[in-house]
């Protein structure tokens, strides 16, 4: 049985029934346990609501192991999917693993984690993109190139604050309805099939605008 002895946790056996939760910013996915791949943890295709997410790579997320022997956590990168299994995720630069109990004071990251849904008649799918700017006119952000989003589009976003501590009530707020305003192919050598899209702030309260500004200016 393989354990996870080479992150300074031996009695942590790395095997079902061990169950996964993701958090991406204020948003908990689902997954499990898949394997060790060299240093880094190897899950399954994470879910939120019965929805397949794809988280996309750099994104720094919380991975939070359940079982009988009760919960650990640790802090880690997406570095992308493994070739020719898109059902798994490669979480890699972990930090050391630690009960689930045992908490750090809360620190703010100044970005967003937002989730995009779409339910159209056909199909259905959640992406979890991470804020590349925000301004008053907008919010750009990287998106995996495999949603077939086009300028016009109209999806429902859930914008998070980004952070690397557990989530706190009242931090989400859904925007409804936002329009994609622009999309073009990010050509980074490291992540080839990310790309930017923006979200226009026409359907956002004058509420929840305020809410982003101030924790941005923290």
């Amino acid at each position: 049985m393989k354990t996870l002895a080479l992150f300074g946790s031996s009695d942590l056996p790395l095997a079902c029934p061990w169950r996964v939760d993701l958090e991406v910013g204020t948003t908990t996915l689902q997954s499990r346990a898949a394997g060790v791949l060299g240093e880094s943890l190897l899950l399954t295709a994470p879910t939120h609501e019965g929805l397949s997410v794809h988280v996309p790579a750099g994104t720094a997320v919380r991975v939070v192991l359940h079982g009988p022997e009760g919960s650990w956590e640790v802090t880690g990168e997406v570095l992308g999917r493994l070739p020719g299994a898109r059902a798994s995720l490669i979480v890699g630069r972990l930090g050391e693993w630690r009960p689930r109990e045992q908490r750090r004071s809360t620190r703010y990251r100044r970005r967003l984690a937002v989730l995009l849904l779409s339910r159209p008649p056909a199909s259905a799918w959640a992406a979890v993109a991470v804020t590349r700017d925000v301004s008053a006119h907008g919010m750009a952000m990287w998106l995996d190139d495999e949603y077939a989003l086009k300028v016009g589009d109209r999806v429902r976003a859930a914008l998070y604050l980004a952070r690397d501590e557990p989530p706190v009530s009242g931090d989400a707020r859904v925007v409804r309805s936002q329009r994609l305003l622009a999309s073009r192919t990010y050509t980074s050598r490291r992540y080839p099939w990310l790309r930017e899209i923006a979200l226009d702030w026409l359907d956002l309260s004058e509420v929840a605008r305020q809410l982003l500004q101030e924790k941005l200016a923290r």
